[in-house]
């Protein structure tokens, strides 16, 4: 508000400055008319004109052009005064020097002087207009980037639209990006901002296109829709999202390298909405589906992803709901060493019951909790009662490993390690029996920052395993470089066993490469002897699934631990 009242003031003095001198330029004008006195002709070609007659003409031109500029000043209407004046000028220094009416000298000085007059103004107004022209530019420009920002992207969307043109209004989000500011610091969060800018706005060659920062980590492409939607999703992940090992998603700041990817919404015009408000909203609502699949892609929005929003929102009001009525519990599901079927230890599994006490599916909280603040909160509640819990059956078996898992925006937020330290302190469970799961997202944000994390937990003896191991972000590149004890192979992969070629030469080539790396390896959702079979020919260390064992109570699982053989 402050900044537009000064612009407003501004603007007033120089519309007063400028009709201030109009107004002088127009009495200088009326001064002039009088004190020149014309006579004689003189002849252009066969036509004979007066002297009098013409400087007449110019002067009613001259006065009612002036008369239009003190109502608006534009550049082109002094330009015309200015021509006007020198016109006048040269009609009254014909009078002196070739009509010899030396009485009209001082005609010539007021005519000198109007000109004089109207190129400063010129001059003035088209410094004005240099300066408007600045401040119009850095007012529709995002400092940090250069790139247009959010007032520049509304008023080119509403230019698209006013043409009727079909576009596509693609938002895109950088995945995990707060947790580099979080860990790294804002300026390395800044300079990674400037690389992605710079380096996304050569990869759109589009001469349509136009690219802008919304603002944080979120940016807008605007680009031409034909209907071809694999053609524009094409595009988007060659331009944006690459393999980690891809140097378009690889960005470095000093001595730190970072993968970042970007989760993208489109919404279209005209087939979604016609106004750029809605088109953003349901450009965001498709955004978060494409975080809630996984991140790193792209999702086209649907009608009744509306609705779907609708009930991420309601969700998470029950997960803080839950969280404060403590409507949470743990399960455990047994994992087994394949060679001899002894009992290794447990994953600890979170469950959660509405309000009315009826169990919610974890498909359904779990990617609400991960895209809030709230997964931190639920992991500590997590962890804070497994090692509560089961700190007592570690003390009888020593040998049992309790696997917990741990969100990348946990891990990463403030000093998760010495965090970790307490609570073992204050629950008394030793750090060896204690396994840590991550997922690959984990080291998309910052390879170096997470490794460091890792590495300090395994210093006190906790075990680290990578989960869902084939699904994310992993590159040979790097994974070598990763404290990691434990691949754990992803249920999708375990279900294309003996159904799919392929599946089973992915599923031996993980098994293989986590040996040749020093890591055991477990299978995760297996449910029949066929695949059990297959796990034992690839020498696989380890299985968790219903198969052998489903998710167990407290209860159960402190029974299951007392009978079952644990190896030593």
């Amino acid at each position: 508000m402050a900044k537009s009242r000064m612009e407003f003031t501004k603007n007033q003095t120089e519309w007063i400055v400028l009709t201030l001198l109009a107004l002088l330029l127009l009495l200088f004008q009326l001064i002039t008319s009088r004190l020149t006195r014309y006579g004689g002709t003189f002849a252009i070609g066969e036509t004979e004109l007066e002297y009098g007659r013409l400087c007449s003409i110019f002067n009613v031109l001259q006065i009612f052009t002036g008369m239009l500029m003190v109502i608006n000043t534009k550049r082109k209407g002094w330009i015309c005064m200015s021509i006007l004046s020198i016109l006048n000028l040269i009609m009254v220094i014909s009078t002196v020097f070739v009509q010899q009416q030396v009485n009209n000298l001082p005609g010539v000085a007021m005519q000198a002087l109007n000109l004089i007059i109207c190129s400063t103004i010129y001059f003035y107004v088209r410094k004005c207009d240099i300066n408007a022209a600045r401040l119009d530019e850095v007012a529709n420009t995002d400092e940090l980037t250069g790139l247009p920002n959010r007032r520049s992207l509304l008023r080119h969307v509403n230019r698209r639209i006013s043409k009727g043109t079909p576009f596509a209004f693609v938002l895109l989000d950088l995945d995990n990006f707060k947790s580099i500011n979080d860990t790294a610091g804002h300026e390395y969060g800044d300079e990674i901002l400037q690389q992605i800018a710079q380096r996304w706005k050569e990869q759109v060659q589009n001469k349509n296109a136009f690219f802008a920062r919304l603002g944080g980590d979120e940016f807008v492409l605007i680009t031409d829709y034909n209907g071809d939607l694999g053609k524009l999703e094409q595009m988007l992940h060659e331009a944006i999202n690459r393999a980690p090992s891809d140097k378009r998603t690889r960005f470095s700041v000093r001595d730190s390298s970072f993968f970042i990817t970007a989760s993208m919404g489109i919404s279209l015009f005209p087939e979604h909405a016609d106004n750029v408000s809605t088109l953003m909203s349901y450009a965001d609502i498709a955004m978060y589906q494409a975080k809630a699949r996984g991140r790193q892609g792209l999702c086209m929005f649907r009608q009744e992803m509306d609705s779907a929003l609708t009930d991420n929102l309601q969700i998470e009001q029950m997960l803080r709901d839950a969280l404060q009525e403590n409507r949470f519990f743990l399960a455990f599901q047994p994992q087994y060493h394949i060679s001899d079927h002894s009992l290794r230890g447990f994953e600890t599994l979170v469950r959660m019951r509405d309000a009315k006490g009826n169990q919610v599916s974890p498909g359904r909280f779990i990617p609400v909790a991960e895209a809030s603040a709230l997964m931190i909160q639920l992991d500590q509640w997590i962890m804070g009662n497994a090692l509560t819990c089961m700190q007592p059956v570690v003390a009888q078996h020593p040998d049992i490993i309790l696997s917990v898992n741990v969100s990348a925006r946990n891990l990463l937020h403030g000093d998760f390690s010495t965090y970790v330290q307490n609570l073992l302190r204050s629950t008394g469970f030793p750090a060896r029996n204690l396994e840590l799961e991550v997922t690959e997202s984990l080291f998309i944000s910052s390879l170096e920052h997470a490794s460091k994390i890792l590495n300090r937990l395994r210093d006190i003896g906790i075990r680290i395993a990578l989960d869902d191991f084939g699904t994310g972000y992993a590159s040979l590149s790097y994974l070598n470089r990763l404290p990691i004890d434990l691949l754990k192979i992803d249920k999708s992969f375990i279900d294309q066993i003996n159904s799919d070629t392929n599946g089973n030469a992915f599923v031996k080539a993980i098994i293989t490469m986590g040996h040749v790396l020093g890591c055991e390896v477990i299978s995760e959702g297996v449910e029949s002897d066929s695949q059990l079979d297959v796990l034992k020919g690839y020498a696989c260390d380890l299985l968790q699934g219903f198969l052998w064992g489903k998710p167990l109570s407290f209860e159960e699982a402190k029974q299951l631990a007392q009978k079952e053989p644990i190896p030593s």
